[in-house]
């Protein structure tokens, strides 16, 4: 045996099985790349006599030592939580990337919380280079055919390639939320009231910026906000520089932007 250099890879062991049809060679060296097994000055006859050729087996042989398991990758096309690391996003798109060193040959996914319970083949969604992007249509499919809902979201996947080899279970999970806020005010207002509470419903960011709100007295120009506290889970509280007055009407406006 001759790797593709033209060294020679020692043999270790002959084993004669099958009724003296199979010879098996066995090497001290783990085989990978190309190889040439040559007879040469062959006493390997058969039955009658006949000298098995010095070329029969002149053919090189590639050996593909693929032994690993794939790897997948998996990340939000865009997390809009509040850091790009935090997985939670009003955009369910997701990318990723399979690292193996064979074709893949069967990728699947499944969502913990799907109704079929049963893997989606996706497979088709797999670049020659083993990127991947499931999009939203996607990920229904993968969902039962149902739209994902707002919540906790655990994705599936699985790969298999062409040695044989499978990744059983890789988990992404993500939060999505894609419900809007819808702010209310909770506080009584009445002639010289200089508070105003607003229940945002949930959990948001900058809700203590200023330049957030706006308060007009409708005809008559902005009330000036002296003073903005974010109390938890969505409460917020505007103190005002001058108080209402009973019978005026109000606007307040928000800039979330």
């Amino acid at each position: 045996m001759f790797d593709s250099q033209g060294q020679i890879i020692p043999l270790e062991d002959i084993l004669v099985r099958d009724q003296n049809r199979i010879i098996e060679l066995s090497y001290d060296t783990r085989l990978e790349g190309d190889y040439s097994l040559i007879i040469q000055q062959s006493e390997i006859t058969d039955l009658a006599g006949n000298v098995v050729a010095d070329e029969d087996l002149n053919e090189p042989i590639t050996v593909t030592d693929d032994i690993f398991t794939p790897i997948i990758e998996v990340n939000l096309i865009n997390d809009t939580g509040n850091s790009n690391s935090d997985f939670i996003t009003n955009d369910p798109r997701i990318t990723g990337q399979i690292i193996d060193n064979s074709t893949i040959t069967e990728f699947s996914a499944l969502f913990d919380r799907s109704e079929s319970g049963n893997f989606v083949n996706i497979l088709e969604q797999l670049e020659p280079d083993g990127s991947f992007t499931l999009d939203e249509t996607v990920l229904n499919q993968i969902n039962g055919g149902i739209d994902l809902n707002d919540g906790s979201q655990t994705l599936i996947l699985t790969a298999t390639d062409e040695a044989g080899n499978t990744l059983e279970i890789s988990e992404f999970s993500f939060t999505l939320d894609t419900t809007t806020p819808i702010p209310q005010i909770t506080s009584e207002l009445s002639n010289q009231s200089t508070v105003i509470e607003i229940d945002f419903g949930e959990e948001i960011i900058n809700g203590d910026d200023l330049n957030n709100y706006t308060l007009t007295r409708v005809g008559e120009g902005e009330i000036s906000i002296f003073e903005v506290v974010y109390e938890s889970e969505g409460l917020v509280q505007l103190t005002l520089a001058e108080p209402l007055i009973g019978g005026a009407n109000y606007r307040l406006d928000l800039d979330s932007a």
